[in-house]
């Protein structure tokens, strides 16, 4: 409500931020907000291919971007971007008048959220180019005329694709589809400690309805390591901790081990440590395509047109072919009996035999 009585005045001064010479294309005078999916690590790491494509193209713009605090650290490498801009680090009221202070003359939503759309307009930022969704709320509709440039995103289609589709206005034209991740000197120095022939796998997810199963991960390391002499590392946040040591116990310590310690700026150097990393559809996964490091992962109910990775170095494991895609990118979310239902289709023979396909490349 604050924003639609006060939106005569943020037009006023975004038009007089567009008057400024620093407005236009020119090689030092773009400023460029860009608004991610702030909480979700894949989709964080999905808009990286933009950001290289826009310092490409003018290497003098500044470019800053807006993120949860839980996964700031995984771009805090990233040689492209300018400043990383903490949601909610302190204040709202704080967080806004950092955003109208650095006088920005581009935002980019790549949410559709319109929650992208009000900090646009409190940073009084005259060039808005907004992600929209085939499904909206009202209030979606109605934020979404306040934008300067749209662009539909057509569900069941590759996000990172449309992402780079929507720099049109600033004349770029890209395809390259390929995610940036950077190590740390702290989480090499702790790689370096690892063994040669690593297996990793992940148990976890942000997201609950997309977890395999312990036991079935269990399993699969246990025949994993007895067929092949790989050594297994499950790998996981603190908060994994007592669930990943359940799961070991009774297992060959010398054989099976755990990594709890990685911080997210740390985990891209024990993942490229790995021969082969497997997981559900989770924010890791989008690491290991980044570094190409050879990857099987279980989508289960994930759409597997829209954002699992697709390279020929990893294998998407998917269920039975009459269970149809039932979570998506910007789409709602279909019944969690239906997610469980594809999961459960997935046994552990067919991750064994993706296992099997990328060992013997």
């Amino acid at each position: 409500m604050g924003a639609i009585v006060l939106l005569p005045l943020f037009h006023f001064l975004a038009r007089r931020s567009l008057a400024r010479p620093a407005g236009g294309l020119g090689e030092g005078g773009l400023r460029i907000l860009i608004i991610p999916h702030m909480t979700r690590v894949g989709d964080l790491i999905a808009i990286t291919p933009v950001i290289r494509a826009i310092k490409q193209k003018y290497p003098q713009s500044f470019i800053a971007v807006v993120v949860g605090k839980k996964i700031a650290q995984i771009l805090e490498n990233n040689p492209y971007i300018d400043e990383i801009i903490v949601y909610r680090a302190h204040t709202l009221f704080d967080f806004l008048r950092k955003i109208f202070k650095q006088n920005f003359n581009w935002c980019f939503n790549f949410s559709g959220a319109s929650f992208g759309t009000l900090i646009s307009l409190y940073g009084c930022i005259p060039n808005k180019v907004n992600l929209i969704k085939e499904e909206q709320s009202l209030f979606e509709k109605f934020a979404d005329k306040l934008n300067n440039f749209k662009f539909l995103y057509k569900n069941h289609t590759d996000p990172i694709l449309h992402y780079l589709s929507m720099l049109k206005p600033l004349k770029i034209e890209s395809i390259d589809t390929k995610k940036d991740v950077f190590v740390s000197k702290s989480g090499e120095s702790k790689a370096m400690l690892l063994e040669d022939f690593l297996v990793g796998i992940s148990i976890s997810a942000g997201n609950k309805s997309k977890e395999w199963g312990d036991e079935k991960f269990k399993d699969l390391a246990v025949k994993i390591n007895e067929k092949y002499g790989a050594k297994i590392i499950f790998i996981g946040a603190r908060a994994d901790e007592s669930r990943i040591l359940k799961l070991c116990e009774n297992l060959d310590k010398e054989k099976f081990f755990t990594a709890v310690d990685f911080s997210l700026s740390e985990l891209p150097s024990l993942i490229k440590k790995l021969k082969l990393y497997i997981a559900v559809d989770t924010g890791p996964i989008h690491i290991a395509d980044a570094l190409r490091v050879p990857f099987i992962d279980i989508v289960g109910p994930v759409d597997p047109a829209e954002l699992p990775p697709k390279r020929d170095y990893g294998i998407l494991v998917k269920p039975q072919a009459d269970i149809k895609p039932s979570v998506f990118a910007f789409k709602k979310n279909g019944p969690l009996s239906e997610q469980k239902r594809a999961l459960d289709s997935i046994s552990v023979d067919d991750v064994l035999m993706a296992v099997e396909t990328i060992l013997l490349r």
